[in-house]
Parts: C-alpha cells; structure tokens; sequence
C-alpha cells in the first residue's frame, strides 16, 4: 500500500473522526468567540457610566478602567461589571482616578473649547 493510501473500510472511521474533532474545535471557537463578545459589552457598558459618573470622553473613561483593572491584577470585564453593576464607583476606579488626576466633579476640559 502507498503512503496516504488507506485500507477498504477505514476511509470512512478516519473521516467521521475528523469530523468531530473539527465540529468539537468550531463549538470551543464559538464559545470563546461569544464570551470575548459579552466581555466586551460589559466593557463598552462600563466605559459609559464612567464618562458619565466622572465626566469623562469613552476613551479616558476606559484608560482609567484598565489602569484600575491592572493595578488591581484583575480581569478587566470583571472590573466593568462591578462599575455597571453598582451606584457606587469601585474603590479601584477612583484610585485610578485620582491617580490620573481625573475629578468627577470638574467640566470636563473640552466643554469650554
């Protein structure tokens, strides 16, 4: 026999296990690709009610997110689900903000330009 080539009757086994490790690797990539997806809508969430709390732009909200997330060695979503889950700012966030000079109770800098 040639290399490659299979005996009577094994083509099918061979093929059929293929094809349920490869339906077993797309439902693990779906799975990830959906929990990589309610991640970042938890994180989008979050960056909302931090400019709106702290009276911020989105973009700065979530630098002060994930600095807090990392100073805190969190994952980051988790962060955003406390922020989006609770009326109070977590203690990590003001951290954070305080350590970039950020205060919710001032205009934010582009208002007056």
């Amino acid at each position: 026999m040639t290399p490659g080539a299979r005996a009577y009757g094994d083509g099918a086994a061979t093929d059929s296990s293929a094809l349920v490790a490869l339906v077993q690797l797309l439902a693990e990539r779906n799975h990830q690709l959906e929990q990589a997806l309610e991640s970042r809508i938890v994180i989008e969430q979050a960056k909302g009610v931090l400019a709106e709390r702290l009276e911020l732009e989105p973009n700065r909200a979530f630098e002060i997110l994930r600095r807090a997330a990392r100073s805190q060695r969190r994952r980051i979503h988790v962060l955003a689900a406390e922020v989006v889950g609770s009326r109070q700012t977590p203690p990590a966030i003001r951290a954070a903000a305080a350590a970039l000079d950020v205060d919710g109770n001032k205009p934010r800098a582009d208002a007056t330009q």
